[in-house]
């Protein structure tokens, strides 16, 4: 568990804007009042905790056999 918590402590290490770092210690919060509060079960913490939020590489065939391109996708509220 605390290897977990250092790796979202170390990804989010150069964040420098103050309120970026606002939302940051916001949702920190508010994760630990949930879990006091016993509103997550053991499976939900676990599964937070252990399931890696980098999604893996997948080939030019896998995306065209989804049917999906997630890259070449813009999401209608961009501002682009």
């Amino acid at each position: 568990i605390r290897h977990s918590i250092r790796e979202r402590f170390e990804k989010n290490r150069y964040v420098t804007d103050p309120r970026a770092i606002d939302v940051l210690i916001l949702k920190g919060r508010q994760e630990y009042q949930e879990t006091l509060n016993c509103w997550k079960q053991n499976d939900h913490i676990m599964g937070i905790l252990l399931q890696s939020k980098e999604k893996p590489q997948k080939s030019f065939l896998q995306k065209f056999y989804e049917g999906i391109d997630e890259e070449a996708i813009v999401p209608a509220a961009s501002g682009i």
